[in-house]
């Protein structure tokens, strides 16, 4: 009679495997959209030339949504909102402003863009210099004919410095009382 011996191999128990093995990989474009959304700032990155969204952390989504905030912080207070995955204006009489600012900035100049007249609020518009090329469908595959996108990255200011948490968190620190 012969006695059998089993080795395991990394693959007969999960726990036996190391413990990076076991966690799920993050691409690093998830890790960047979850660091961002730690910004406290709202930033939505669009094409200057159509006002098209091409990326928005959580905090502008929610200055651009129309509904009930989501996040108190920004309120309704930018004059911004989305409007079909485009960034639009809430009064149309804005809307020059808004399709002026995209222009200095495809032109490489940063601006401030204050709607609704209250000057309560305040977005920056800050050109994105890296180019990226879209291509249309009558387009040749090899590229040639593509046309250079213009991006800029809308900066939603803050509404309030700090919110409760922050103050009690730094109050707690630092032994202080209400």
């Amino acid at each position: 009679m012969t006695e059998r011996t089993h080795t395991s191999t990394p693959h007969d128990n999960v726990n036996s495997r190391p413990v990076a093995a076991q966690r799920q990989e993050i691409s690093e474009l998830e890790l960047l959209r979850l660091a961002v959304d730690q910004v406290g700032y709202g930033l939505v990155a669009v094409d200057v030339d159509t006002a098209a969204i091409q990326f928005a952390n959580a905090l502008g989504r929610d200055a651009l949504h129309d509904g009930p905030a989501a996040n108190p912080q920004f309120g309704r207070e930018s004059g911004l909102r989305q409007l079909h995955g485009r960034v639009a204006t809430r009064d149309a009489l804005d809307a020059p402003l808004l399709l002026r600012t995209l222009a200095r900035a495809r032109s490489g100049m940063r601006s401030l863009l204050s709607l609704g007249g209250d000057g309560k609020s305040a977005v920056a518009v800050v050109p994105l210099s890296a180019p990226r090329y879209t291509q249309s469908a009558a387009m040749p595959a090899d590229g040639t004919g593509a046309v250079p996108t213009s991006l800029a990255l809308l900066v939603f200011a803050k509404q309030n410095l700090c919110d409760d948490s922050t103050v009690a968190l730094f109050a707690r620190e630092r032994g202080l009382t209400s």
